[in-house]
């Protein structure tokens, strides 16, 4: 019983089991329309249905996928042919290409999350309810991004294919699970800053795009941590093997981990003393004590012309100015307070260690009291 074409091959075995293409798809669990658009060669069978139909007709899987019967000698150790290997390549190319098709419905409602949250927020001034709206969408394609991959996973689970072909499957199969998800948390975390206002009102387009951004960075931080963690522990358990290339990335995660430790080091030295410039020399620290009796002093005190001179300052006017540049700082657009926190940041921080100032100022010399 030997035929050219795995649609030809079915064909014969069905026939010579007496069975019609009705009671093949019956055990199947599919349409006798698809039985016939695989006896003709229109289409191929899901990686997952081969050793069914392997065990219906008494064949090995190989055998099927050769389109030829094997002598009982030969089925023993047999080789495996160049046309049975380019059947698997085909059929894991195909399953392959419908995991990556399905991907993108995940990343569609990632999106769709991002444009919900966005349209919640600009057009209807709903900022938490557009939050938990793009939410449910990005939990919506995490959930399809793991059902996808499972289902990726289990068409190969029963087959009979070389352990090299299955593992670059997985490893495939697995980094667009990893960048899918990487894409929600990093969505999640643009969507964040928008629990930070009341919840009838909305963030400008600017700050919902300067806080996102942050929030975005913060998610993408925390993304490959968790990948981090994770592609090892599918390493240690062998559901992905990197071959020989394994000692390499053993080596350099351990280099990865000793460099996020010194970072991480570096990040909170640098947290403690940014809380505690703040804490000493803060804009609200400079001002207790200061009492006006009407507001003619209190606009006459910010109007008050800030003495910038052209040569170095003493070290006592320098500590003027900066008492004279703090007090007024909190009263500054947010726009600008954005642009001049680092510089603000820098000179407390200098300020407590007692370094020299320089000659320069960012802080305009006069201000104009708009409104109370």
């Amino acid at each position: 019983m030997e035929a050219k074409t795995f649609g030809s091959f079915l064909a014969a075995l069905r026939k010579a089991q007496g069975m019609t293409q009705k009671e093949l798809a019956e055990r199947l669990h599919i349409s006798d329309k698809t039985v016939s658009r695989w006896e003709r060669d229109e289409g191929t069978p899901d990686l997952a249905i081969i050793p069914v139909l392997a065990e219906i007709f008494g064949v090995s899987c190989d055998e099927l996928l050769r389109g030829e019967r094997r002598s009982p000698a030969d089925r023993v150790d047999a080789a495996t042919t160049a046309k049975g290997e380019r059947e698997r390549r085909r059929l894991l190319q195909a399953g392959l290409s419908r995991y990556r098709s399905q991907s993108m419905i995940a990343v569609g409602l990632d999106m769709a999350g991002l444009i919900a949250a966005l349209i919640c927020n600009l057009a209807f001034l709903q900022a938490v309810l557009g939050f938990f709206i793009g939410a449910l969408f990005l939990v919506a394609g995490a959930v399809c991004q793991a059902i996808f991959m499972n289902q990726a996973f289990s068409s190969v689970a029963d087959s009979d294919l070389p352990e090299e072909a299955l593992q670059s499957y997985r490893q495939s199969v697995i980094g667009l699970a990893f960048w899918s998800f990487g894409l929600t948390l990093v969505l999640l975390g643009f969507n964040a800053p928008l629990l930070l206002v009341d919840a009838y009102l909305g963030l400008s387009a600017g700050s919902a795009l300067l806080l996102g951004i942050v929030g975005g960075a913060i998610g993408l931080v925390i993304y490959g941590v968790a990948r981090y963690f994770v592609k090892a522990a599918l390493v240690r358990r062998g559901v992905l093997s990197l071959g020989a290339r394994e000692d390499i990335y053993w080596k350099r995660r351990r280099l990865q981990g000793k460099c996020a430790l010194v970072l991480a080091a570096l990040l909170l030295t640098t947290a403690v003393v940014h809380w505690a410039a703040n804490q000493f020399f803060g804009p609200y620290q400079t001002m207790v004590g200061t009492t006006f009796t009407d507001f003619a002093s209190f606009a006459a005190y910010m109007e008050e012309d800030v003495p910038v001179s052209a040569v170095r300052p003493t070290s006592r006017r320098r500590r003027r100015i900066r008492r004279l540049h703090r007090r007024r700082y909190h009263l500054l657009p947010w726009k600008t307070r954005m642009a001049m926190c680092w510089c603000h940041t820098s000179g407390a921080i200098t300020a407590c260690f007692g370094f020299p100032m320089g000659e320069r100022t960012i802080f305009p010399s006069r201000f104009t009291l708009t409104a109370i």
